[in-house]
């Protein structure tokens, strides 16, 4: 049962793709038998759909990279959140002046907001 699952999870866009593609085939099929194609194939226009196929694919593939690099985002605020007030705490625990008090007030409303 469990080999049955697995190969529908790495064959699922497959199986999804399969009927629209039947189809494309079947009408490309029937225009061409009854004289309705609108644009006749040739090397330039099969040139054309395999570029913009592989450009496509190109885009897709910044955007997936894009995408994964993206959830690292949230943490690395999170750390430099931190630091910048681990900075300040010690600036106040030192000097103890109104203006890194004033900031770890403001840091801390930041947070809140960003929380909410």
């Amino acid at each position: 049962m469990k080999k049955i699952s697995e190969l529908k999870k790495k064959w699922r866009i497959l199986f999804k793709i399969l009927p629209c593609l039947l189809l494309v085939l079947f009408l490309k099929f029937v225009f061409h038998q009854y004289g309705f194609e609108a644009i006749a194939l040739s090397a330039l226009f099969t040139s054309i759909i395999a570029a913009t196929t592989f450009l496509i694919g190109f885009l897709i593939t910044g955007v997936i990279s894009d995408y994964k690099e993206s959830e690292k985002i949230p943490g690395e605020l999170a750390s430099s959140w931190e630091a910048i007030y681990d900075k300040a705490y010690i600036i106040n625990k030192n000097k103890e002046s109104e203006v890194t008090k004033e900031f770890l007030k403001f840091h801390k409303d930041t947070l809140q907001s960003i929380h909410d």
